[in-house]
């Protein structure tokens, strides 16, 4: 799933979509799933499944005083401290795989129209089909997470990068 969360500092915004996996894919938690960065720790290796997602996302940007101009649609690896030749060599070979998949998908259903179609395909390149938005407060679900499906999605960034009106 992608984790979607939203940054501003300076007079500029940032969207940010991370992918998580329900305890990394391989077994439950307390008989409950529980969302984790991919990849945590040297336990697994680069190995093994979703690693290669770890500290990946997409990201936007935007000018607070005109949320409506979203730009610089982005999917990068970020907040690496450091790097190995075998992590930044399958880190490659993902963000190859990714932009194939998100050309296929700008191929068969035109350029993406706005930033939350682009995380559509962002999160169809990369086997996605469930967002979430991570709340300070707990939640009635017992998570901190509200779910979303994409059309839910859309709406949350299209609510985020609407011109605010004062009143």
């Amino acid at each position: 799933m992608l984790v979607l969360d939203v940054e501003e500092n300076y007079g500029y915004g940032h969207i940010y979509a991370r992918p998580r996996v329900e305890n990394n894919g391989f077994q439950k938690y307390a008989d409950a799933p529980v969302l984790l960065s991919p990849g945590l720790g040297d336990r697994y290796g680069w190995d093994e499944p979703y690693n290669h997602l770890g500290n990946l996302r997409a990201s936007c940007q935007y000018d607070v005083t005109n949320r409506s101009c979203v730009y610089g649609y982005e999917i990068e690896y970020a907040d690496m401290t450091r790097v190995r030749t075998r992590e930044a060599e399958v880190m490659a070979k993902a963000l190859r795989k990714i932009d194939r998949e998100m050309n296929k998908l700008r191929d068969a259903h035109g350029y993406p129209d706005s930033y939350g179609e682009y995380l559509a395909h962002f999160a169809a390149a990369i086997g996605c089909n469930r967002f979430a938005i991570r709340h300070r407060e707990m939640r009635a679900n017992g998570t901190h997470y509200q779910w979303l499906d994409v059309a839910g999605m859309r709406s949350w960034v299209a609510q985020q990068t609407a011109d605010k009106v004062s009143a």
